[in-house]
């Protein structure tokens, strides 16, 4: 009985600390209405795509934020009609997948590897629900308390549900307070883990920052890369050198991409300034090999399609990975599906390559860059020895004649 007291004791700390920290004073107050929130007005199609500030509401510090892209890559349906998606999370060049299940009518989502609710659709202010109703013997629910507008950096929503709950197990307590807004999604999501036997306390403060709904998309595949005849591309180049992270010169100018085919493969001209190289193209059923002569035996790059996050290959030695899918905006011109592709080689004694490709569909580059670093291990600014940097301007690729 005594343990049991203390417990709820404990619980009631940590809740009203939560309330404290997220609830007192937040100019993002909530009122009551009969409105409903359907499962149909939660965006989950393949393609849409969130971003997110992610902070610490403890530290009073913007620059430690991280920003998180969240991406629904693949969904399928199960025996029992049962829906999973895969959503990626993305962040500091890192991926993480989580698997999300529409079970009749409630979402379950698995946030960050830290937490896992269930949303009970179709929900209004007033209702409430079991967060795991797989385990009856925790101490947890939700309950939708609010509705109204809400604010946070992607803009203010008029029509936000304010759902807050807490969950129990015997290791770790949490509690949350969850935002969202149809046909939108989750817009601000705030929580505190309390795991004092491994990682202790975790708060976390997320609000979206941009949002873009998609139509289904499919994987990119080698017959998208843009190999067609009178294509044409305009990228602004830069070149800076550094002597142990000091900067010394730049070199900027803009170079003109021209394709040309031939019989057997394709020519790519590349007009600098003061001079023009040539790229050969070879496109195969699933591969493009990229040459630097014209008898094809000097191999510089290969693209093993589909593409698909996470995967990875040697060519060239190279080694290459597709690290994820995100939209891309330059010059006002938005890029989705985005797909990023990291590459790291040797250059000689005490020297490395590592390269960030940016690619689309049908438009193929639309971003590059590459660093060198005068180690083989530590990749940082007092390594650095020059950066460059590809940026689209403009572009042209002419309709297919197949």
């Amino acid at each position: 009985m005594l343990r049991n007291s203390i417990y709820y004791s404990l619980l009631f700390i940590f809740s009203f600390s939560f309330y404290l920290l997220t609830g007192c004073g937040d100019d993002n107050e909530v009122n009551s209405s009969s409105e409903q929130f359907t499962l149909s007005q939660f965006p989950l199609e393949n393609g849409n795509q969130w971003e997110y500030i992610v902070s610490d509401p403890r530290v009073a510090c913007p620059a430690c934020d991280d920003t998180v892209t969240v991406t629904i890559i693949d969904s399928s349906t199960n025996n029992t009609n049962n829906l999973f998606e895969i959503w990626n999370f993305f962040v500091n060049d890192t991926n993480q997948t989580t698997g999300q299940t529409i079970i009749l009518d409630s979402l379950k989502i698995s946030w960050d590897d830290l937490l896992s609710i269930t949303i009970k659709f179709p929900f209004k202010v007033g209702d409430y629900w079991k967060v795991n109703p797989n385990f009856s013997s925790y101490k947890d629910s939700a309950k939708v308390t609010g509705y109204g507008p809400i604010t946070v950096s992607a803009g203010t929503f008029d029509n936000a549900f304010k759902i807050e709950g807490i969950q129990n197990t015997f290791e770790s307590s949490t509690v949350f307070e969850l935002w969202v807004v149809p046909d939108f999604g989750i817009v601000r999501f705030d929580y505190i883990i309390d795991d004092p036997l491994n990682s202790g306390q975790i708060y976390k403060h997320w609000e979206l920052k941009s949002y873009m709904q998609s139509a289904s998309f499919d994987h990119f595949t080698a017959d998208e890369y843009p190999n067609i005849d009178g294509s044409s591309w305009t990228y602004r180049y830069l070149n800076f050198n550094y002597n142990n992270g000091v900067f010394i010169d730049s070199m900027y100018e803009n170079i003109m991409v021209n394709l040309a085919e031939s019989s057997t493969v394709a020519i790519w001209s590349y007009q600098y300034t003061d001079s023009t190289t040539y790229r050969y193209v070879e496109n195969n059923t699933d591969t493009v090999f990229i040459y630097t002569d014209n008898q094809l035996t000097q191999l510089e790059s290969k693209y093993i399609f589909p593409f698909s996050i996470e995967q990875n290959w040697t060519a060239a030695g190279q080694d290459y990975r597709i690290g994820n899918i995100i939209s891309v905006t330059y010059d006002g011109n938005l890029y989705f599906p985005t797909y990023l592709i990291f590459t790291e080689s040797d250059c000689g004694a005490d020297c490395t390559v590592k390269e960030t490709e940016y690619l689309t569909p049908s438009i193929g580059l639309i971003y590059k860059v590459k660093n060198i670093y005068n180690s083989d291990t530590d990749f940082n600014i007092s390594t650095l020895t020059n950066t460059q940097s590809w940026e689209l301007t403009n572009y042209f690729i002419p309709l297919s004649t197949d």
